[in-house]
């Protein structure tokens, strides 16, 4: 049976942290800790590179003297299939069939007390939500067993733990601009969901959800200026709605 801390190493590990020592030493400083180390391995709490050398508990030792307590997680390709995408990263034409290994693979991270949520475009979550993009242009996302499962199971847990859980604010910055660009592939589903009958209820809550001003997510970011120039997207004159300046802009302008 694992241990906390061997349980916390492979939550880490399958988050995408490679470095095993990195991280010992991360659980270590953070008393084991995981959201602590997450920061800690992120570079937004100092520590990992001041010299500090963990003690190696529960770790046994082979004939080459290396450490073996328990072994990694399979790497991320080892376990999920590849899926046919084309040059803009859409299922290919070639089959509409839902990623299922994606799916339970993302059921098995997010439906858990130790979860790590995936919040790249090429991992089970960005799949999933591309993959039922392209079934609901096509209306098939509700007659899809597998991909309805995603829409009103999976899919609102994992957005709800990464704008709502507290520990948003101990992430670095890629890992909030991946969840930057699972919203996005969010509004894409919506906008082809919606397009048809039953008005869909439980994606449009996950979309109150993310534009919610006051969760964690955009709290956390509430001073980040959008990078995106949308007058090139809708031309000069034809912004309809403008973000207005938050209250903290404003209070700077003021002092200016």
């Amino acid at each position: 049976m694992e241990t906390e801390e061997e349980q916390h190493m492979t939550t880490l590990l399958c988050m995408g942290f490679s470095d095993t020592g990195a991280i010992r030493k991360a659980l270590r400083l953070a008393k084991n800790d995981i959201y602590e180390a997450v920061a800690l391995l992120t570079n937004e709490r100092p520590g990992l590179d001041y010299g500090y050398e963990p003690m190696e508990s529960g770790t046994r030792g082979d004939s080459g003297g290396r450490s073996t307590g328990f072994d990694p997680p399979p790497a991320y390709h080892e376990v999920v299939e590849p899926e046919k995408n084309d040059e803009n990263g859409n299922c290919s034409g070639e089959s509409i069939e839902f990623p299922t290994t994606n799916l339970y693979e993302l059921e098995s991270r997010v439906l858990t007390d130790h979860w790590s949520i995936p919040y790249k475009r090429d991992e089970s979550l960005g799949k999933c939500l591309i993959a039922s993009t392209y079934l609901a242009k096509l209306g098939l996302s509700d007659s899809d067993e597998n991909c309805k499962r995603f829409m009103e199971r999976c899919m609102p847990e994992a957005f709800k733990k990464l704008l709502t859980s507290s520990a948003v604010h101990k992430w670095g910055t890629e890992i909030h601009e991946g969840i930057y660009n699972m919203l996005m592939l969010l509004v894409d589903l919506v906008a082809e969901r919606i397009k048809q009958e039953p008005v869909p209820t439980g994606l449009l809550g996950v979309l109150t959800m993310a534009f919610n001003p006051d969760n964690e997510y955009h709290f956390k970011n509430r001073m980040k200026m959008c990078q995106k120039n949308w007058s090139e997207v809708f031309g000069e004159g034809n912004m309809y709605a403008v973000s207005p300046a938050s209250a903290l802009q404003k209070v700077q302008i003021i002092k200016v």
